[in-house]
């Protein structure tokens, strides 16, 4: 199965947060933390499944610091060429 892939940035404060409440989603995101110290983590987003990541990320924020922009992802690295 082939997934999508974000790079989004989250408080690093809260990057265990962010990883339960996508596990309590079953299965439309899997998460590693690419940079702990930046909080930076990758997505990898079941197919179908991009509006409802989308939906869950974007109500976290109101109470959590993500920057989820695609300006995020153009910066970063390709994750394609990351070794995790």
């Amino acid at each position: 199965m082939e997934t999508i892939r974000k790079i989004i940035r989250v408080d690093r404060r809260e990057i265990c947060f962010l990883k339960f409440i996508l596990e309590a989603y079953d299965g439309i995101a899997a998460m590693t933390t690419v940079d702990a110290r930046l909080g930076i983590v990758l997505l990898r987003i079941a197919p179908g499944c991009e509006k409802e990541v989308e939906t869950v990320i974007r109500d976290l924020g109101r109470d959590i610091l993500i920057d989820a922009s695609d300006e995020c992802s153009d910066t970063m690295m390709d994750p394609c060429d990351w070794k995790i």
